[in-house]
């Protein structure tokens, strides 16, 4: 794939993400669980700090390094610190965030010089950033559904 249809998935598997949130009160982003103990917002934070992660690591491709995120052995470990981390923000707050960290990735990407879109990594590694919102997404619509039920 290159840049332009990778940031084509980007912006709708984003959409559908967000589209599936729409409605929802706080209590149903902070405080009811969706996936195992967390709630949307913990599951909103996640995405984001995976959004700056990735874009760290599509950096040291640019630079010509393996990017250091592809030597984390423990993901839950990961997972859970990004969300602690962030445990204390407003929805408000994540969903800023959720927001910048996308923005600041897709400039990050339109950044990176044309021939990089053939290193592997690279391809993945945005590859599994647009993946990851419609695989968090369809468990929020899954949660929802469950809730007319």
């Amino acid at each position: 794939m290159d840049l332009e249809e990778h940031l084509k998935m980007l912006e709708k598997n984003r959409e559908e993400l967000l589209r599936s949130i729409e409605g929802l009160n706080e209590k149903q982003l902070t405080e009811e669980p969706v996936e195992g103990v967390w709630p949307i917002k913990a599951v909103l934070d996640h995405i984001a700090a995976w959004d700056k992660e990735v874009l760290v690591g599509t950096g040291e491709i640019d630079a010509g390094k393996r990017p250091s995120l592809m030597e984390i052995e423990d993901f839950d470990a990961c997972n859970a610190r990004f969300v602690e981390e962030r445990r204390h923000r407003s929805i408000r707050q994540t969903q800023e965030e959720l927001s910048a960290a996308r923005q600041a990735f897709i400039q990050g990407l339109k950044g990176l010089p044309e021939g990089l879109w053939q290193d592997e990594t690279l391809q993945y590694l945005v590859k599994v950033i647009w993946e990851h919102d419609d695989v968090h997404g369809a468990s929020i619509r899954s949660w929802r559904a469950g809730l007319k039920g």
